[in-house]
């Protein structure tokens, strides 16, 4: 094991990392950071969400970058770049644990995006090799044993945060760096594909525009009025959910309709909005 790197800082724990650990944590680090001054270069990589084709509904959260959040993952870089074929003991603080946790799961979804990539630019099945598989599972078996002790050593170097700074603090950092891996997920490493992705996104959009068209039928039977055509109530409502989305309607958008779906004054509010738009009559 190469030697014990040296630190002044007083909430940073030491953690013993082998070289095959390091191995784990370090491609996903690199590709990380790596991805991001490509960005910073030419505005947009391979690994990010295409919100241009598919962009995403106003309510969706992508996260947020924060420089301080990514400065963590460049501080580990500096630790672990001249041990990394060596290992050895480093002083990491808490949100560098987790910048390494991540980095470690970063590594096994990027080797199956090579694979993936590989199989797609020569034109072959996109089925994986039995030692491709075999290989993914060896590289998820070593991820999981090293976020093992990583989260062992995390909650260490938190205990050590919470003894020298206020837990309000700590809480608001946490809420910072959730957002930025957020931002990074979609920004930097997004290796999944875009249907598997969006088809769940697609379902909650129909099982609500599904809710909100029940709604819209008991708020105009009670009013006595005879049901529409299915399919233009169903394009009005869908209308309603997007002057929601692009914040032209409030208070009473899509969200409070759905969450107070019960209510009289809701099913009120959304009948003013559809009664314009629907040619309604009088039952008999």
């Amino acid at each position: 094991m190469g030697r014990k790197t040296r630190t002044t800082d007083p909430i940073a724990v030491s953690v013993p990392f082998s070289q095959s650990q390091i191995a784990i944590i370090w491609p996903g680090l690199d590709f990380v950071l790596s991805a991001y001054r490509m960005r910073q270069e030419s505005g947009t990589v391979q690994t990010a969400y295409p919100f241009r084709i598919y962009p995403l509904p106003r309510d969706f959260d992508p996260g947020t970058f924060s420089s301080s959040m990514m400065d963590q993952f460049d501080r580990l870089s500096a630790k672990l770049k001249p041990h990394k074929l060596t290992g050895g003991e480093f002083f990491l603080t808490a949100f560098e644990f987790r910048a390494a946790a991540f980095s470690a799961r970063t590594t096994v979804k990027l080797y199956r995006f090579i694979i993936r990539d590989t199989h797609r630019s020569k034109a072959q099945a996109r089925r994986q090799t039995d030692g491709e598989k075999r290989e993914i599972q060896k590289k998820a078996e070593s991820r999981h044993k090293v976020v093992k002790v990583l989260d062992l050593f995390m909650k260490r170097a938190t205990r050590r945060y919470l003894a020298a700074r206020s837990s309000d603090e700590f809480k608001s950092l946490s809420r910072k760096w959730q957002s930025h891996l957020r931002w990074i997920q979609f920004h930097l490493t997004f290796f999944k594909s875009t249907r598997s992705f969006l088809t769940p996104m697609r379902k909650t959009y129909q099982d609500e525009i599904d809710r909100l068209v029940k709604m819209a039928e008991e708020a105009i039977v009670i009013r006595k009025y005879q049901l529409p055509d299915p399919a233009i109530l169903r394009q009005v409502i869908r209308r309603f959910v997007a002057y929601s989305r692009r914040a032209r309607i409030a208070p009473y958008h899509h969200r409070y309709m759905l969450d107070n779906n019960d209510s009289r004054v809701a099913q009120a509010r959304l009948f003013e909005f559809l009664e314009p738009r629907l040619y309604l009559r009088k039952a008999k």
